[in-house]
């Protein structure tokens, strides 16, 4: 049998050979556009409480807490003694027609025993007019000191006119015979 030669084609892919080495990465492309956003998930579980913070600034304190329940009665007191009778003292003068820049000054007092316990003063004009009550300003109404009696002292801003006359009286309310 004749031999038969095989030509090798010359444009014929070679075998493939083992593969090579893997080559360098390239760079980056740019990025590409944004997607829709997606929808809202649910809810996450609670986390859990944190600490405590530090107190504020300046250290005040809180809000006062509730009212406590009412206490129960206290015991009742021991009875006190009345031993004497309120007696009235009254000192009174007449003044005449005052003139501008008069002061008065008078004091009731009471008896040694009492003790004082309250007081006034009224000032009476006759004659005169309405106004001239306006004319005497009281300047204090008061215990004397020691509180033995009350005083009082006034001075007349304006004179007083024609035909008036002031008389001024004080009175001293003492207990009789004991302490209040």
């Amino acid at each position: 049998m004749p031999l038969h030669l095989v030509k090798k084609c010359t444009l014929c892919p070679a075998d493939p050979g083992p593969p090579g080495p893997t080559g360098l990465t390239g760079p980056s492309g740019p990025p590409g556009p944004s997607g829709p956003p997606g929808l809202t998930g649910p809810p996450g579980p609670a986390g859990a409480p944190g600490m405590a913070g530090a107190r504020g600034a300046g250290g005040l304190p809180g809000p006062p807490g509730p009212t406590g329940p009412t206490g129960p009665p206290g015991a009742t007191g021991a009875t006190g003694s009345a031993t004497g009778a309120v007696v009235l003292h009254q000192t009174a003068a007449s003044f005449g027609r005052v003139q501008a820049g008069t002061d008065l000054v008078l004091t009731a007092t009471c008896d040694p025993g009492e003790t004082l316990v309250g007081g006034g003063v009224v000032p009476t004009i006759t004659g005169g007019v309405p106004a001239d009550v306006a004319r005497i300003h009281l300047l204090f109404s008061g215990p004397a000191t020691p509180p033995t009696g009350w005083t009082a002292a006034a001075t007349a801003v304006q004179t007083l006119s024609a035909g008036s006359a002031l008389t001024y009286t004080v009175s001293a309310l003492c207990l009789g015979g004991g302490t209040p």
